[in-house]
């Protein structure tokens, strides 16, 4: 699978990736995580980064499709696609809201004010602990990157989808011992993916 085969069918080669990501976790540990995806802000003068939350409604409803062998996973697909173009183009635009909250948490201790209780709600460090932490470099200039694990028991996960070909390197703790198996599940994944859009 690649970048040009996906971009024929419609779809958003990111959001393919990302959702192979999404079942292969799902495939391995039978639930869905916070799951971070880095995207730039360069578009701003000092523009960095901010969070794309990849795993979505769009994403668990369509793993579980796929897991169930339902039959309309293809129209599931293009939503995922959909749903994440717009992630995408929000965070890109400053839109987000992870980078929001960060500057504001980092204010209040800067200036040593109580933080808000929303900072030490479990929610909230749920949310913020990434068990999924991916970050594309799509560029033909790159020919390895990595992108580490965020918590002990997480996965980092850098990927390149170029017009001919895609790969991942995926990184862990050394108490993560499903690593590999990780690795081998988001192949069958892609594999799986690469035939729902093959039948569309």
């Amino acid at each position: 699978m690649n970048r040009k085969f996906i971009k024929q069918s419609k779809l958003s080669p990111d959001s393919i990736m990302q959702l192979a990501i999404q079942l292969t976790f799902y495939k391995l540990f039978k639930k869905f995580v916070p799951s971070y995806e880095s995207c730039s802000t360069a578009a701003f003068l000092k523009g960095r980064t901010e969070c794309v939350r990849s795993a979505t409604s769009a994403t668990t409803n369509a793993v579980l499709a796929i897991e169930n062998n339902k039959s309309n996973i293809g129209e599931l697909l293009k939503q995922c696609s959909a749903m994440h173009s717009q992630l995408v183009k929000e965070a890109a635009t400053g839109q987000g809201f992870d980078r929001h909250l960060m500057g504001l948490r980092c204010t209040a201790e800067r200036l040593g004010w109580l933080q808000p209780k929303l900072f030490s709600s479990a929610i909230y460090k749920y949310m913020n602990g990434f068990i999924l932490s991916t970050s594309t470099l799509s560029t033909e200039t790159i020919a390895f990157g990595g992108f580490g694990p965020v918590v002990p028991d997480g996965f980092g996960i850098a990927y390149n989808i170029l017009s001919n070909k895609m790969g991942a390197l995926i990184s862990s703790y050394k108490d993560q011992h499903t690593v590999n198996a990780f690795a081998d599940t988001l192949l069958e994944s892609l594999d799986i993916l690469k035939n729902v859009i093959v039948k569309q």
